[in-house]
């Protein structure tokens, strides 16, 4: 799994490590396709929605370790809020089953804050009673607000910016193996 450390502070002003994780999937097999041109594109947008797409999302009530409460849900539904009113063609509707959604959503504190990668949730995440998005630490916070924007920037088809071959980072790489060689 891909992982970014935030390092917010904690409650007793200590440092806490924070990462976002995406699940690994199989790479789509598009050995087929001998069009260079066609094949770069269908890799650029294979995860995206397309446009005009209702998302359902479901919140967990059961088990009780995914449950989130009110306050929250309430954090992650305006997140979906502010990704609906930039205007990017997509739709977002809450349903009461997880056999409705598309996206379901828990809030397992020992599990850490991870999504599926766009179309990955319809996928590789078929199972009604599984997680295609999870909170992994207090979302009322601004740390935990931003949190909640950039999952669901996941769930909408967005990597992290580190994966774009033409991003042209250049890693301390010494500095990233001290960072993430210890326990999460």
């Amino acid at each position: 799994m891909t992982k970014i450390s935030k390092n917010p502070k904690t409650k007793n002003n200590e440092r806490k490590s924070q990462c976002c994780s995406i699940p690994e999937v199989q790479a789509r097999d598009l050995s087929h396709i001998t069009d260079g041109t066609r094949l770069r594109l269908i890799s650029k947008l294979d995860r995206m929605w397309v446009n005009g797409t209702q998302l359902t999302y479901y919140f967990f009530k059961e088990p009780a370790r995914w449950r989130g409460g009110n306050t929250q849900e309430n954090v992650v539904r305006e997140a979906f809020s502010k990704w609906k009113n930039l205007g990017i063609g997509l739709v977002f509707r809450e349903v009461q089953e997880p056999e409705d959604a598309i996206i379901r959503i828990g809030f397992d504190q020992n599990d850490g804050s991870w999504s599926y990668v766009g179309r990955d949730s319809i996928d590789y995440a078929s199972n009604p009673h599984e997680r295609t998005t999870n909170f992994g630490w207090d979302l009322t916070t601004t740390y935990g607000q931003d949190t909640a924007l950039h999952e669901l920037g996941h769930v909408l088809g967005f990597p992290h910016e580190h994966q774009n071959p033409r991003a042209g980072i250049v890693w301390n790489e010494e500095k990233v193996y001290e960072s993430f060689g210890g326990p999460p």
